[in-house]
């Protein structure tokens, strides 16, 4: 309907002005409908009124479509005909590129825009900086984060985001905890979703250490830790058979004014009781009754079995009748 209207409008000598043009091309990327914005761009080019933002449009487009050398056209193009060089074109290209994994092109596209006068913005490292992390080049993408604060472009979130969601994916915990200790230094402070990530990455590596300084720091910061934050870290010292510091961190979490939930109720019962310590998963069991939360099929069994298995049958029996009753 677009192209038909856009047509009758030449028809009628109307020329559409560029306002309507980049619109148009906008709506269809945002529908993600790039192939048709890139056929309506060749209509336009003889049936409209281009400029930058034009060109602009398009050039996005095209890279959404993934006909990345059409793009690069596009923008020799728009400087051949005199409408300037583009930043956003250049760092919707860089963008393009470092996506497809083609960054030996994003890096000629990136000395190109610097020779023409344009100086890169955050955008255009942060295209880069992904796109190095995504190719497994952390040396380069740590090197080009140096770069960029040596030219006074100072990483934002999006830059600290990256880079702690790349090595958290990669395994690389010890690395991973030195950046966020310089960022938390810096006063950078993430969402507690992504240290939430951290945590899990550090656990998993058995740095629980690391782990719950990295706590300690944030709730110095005045970043206040989920309920799944201290879960997480409950879990992991569970695993690593420290049901001592377990007890200490839920013991925090209460004073935290953070109310436990049933994961942390059964996390703690199933180490308790691996660890012997019977009377105490009784106790936490019975805390968790008195608070209408549900353990699961398998915290009810690991519990009885412990109780039966140390002659305390009766208590089994009784136990197991409450939990029923509670279901």
């Amino acid at each position: 309907e677009t192209v038909v209207t856009i047509t009758r409008m030449r028809s009628f000598n109307c020329i559409p002005n560029s306002l309507t043009c980049k619109v148009v091309l906008n709506m269809l990327i945002k529908a993600g409908r790039p192939g048709e914005a890139c056929d309506l761009y060749q209509l336009l080019i003889m049936n409209c009124q281009m400029d930058q933002g034009v060109v602009n449009s398009a050039i996005n487009a095209f890279c959404r479509a993934g006909r990345l050398e059409r793009a690069v056209e596009l923008l020799r193009e728009a400087e051949t005909e005199g409408l300037g060089v583009s930043e956003i074109g250049y760092n919707t290209l860089i963008s393009g590129y470092c996506k497809a994994g083609e960054l030996q092109s994003a890096y000629q596209l990136l000395d190109e825009m610097i020779d023409k006068g344009c100086a890169p913005t955050v955008y255009t490292y942060n295209s880069m900086i992904s796109g190095l992390f995504k190719a497994f080049k952390f040396r380069e993408a740590f090197r080009l984060i140096h770069e960029m604060r040596t030219e006074g472009c100072m990483p934002d979130l999006i830059t600290y985001s990256t880079v702690v969601h790349s090595l958290c994916r990669a395994g690389k915990a010890e690395q991973l905890y030195i950046v966020l200790v310089e960022m938390l230094d810096q006063g950078v402070v993430l969402s507690i979703q992504t240290y939430n990530a951290v945590m899990k990455s550090l656990c998993a590596a058995r740095k629980q250490r690391e782990a719950l300084e990295l706590l300690g720091m944030l709730m110095k910061k005045c970043c206040h830790p989920m309920v799944e934050t201290f879960n997480i870290l409950i879990s992991a010292l569970c695993k690593a058979n420290d049901v001592n510091g377990a007890m200490k961190l839920f013991n925090d979490m209460v004073c935290s004014s953070l109310v436990p939930d049933d994961m942390t109720y059964s996390t703690l019962i199933i180490g308790l009781c691996k660890a012997g310590k019977v009377d105490e998963a009784l106790r936490i069991s019975n805390e968790m009754v008195r608070k209408g939360l549900n353990a699961s099929d398998f915290t009810k069994n690991v519990l009885i079995d412990c109780l039966c298995r140390l002659g305390k049958v009766n208590e089994a029996y009784t136990h197991f009748e409450e939990l029923a009753r509670v279901g």
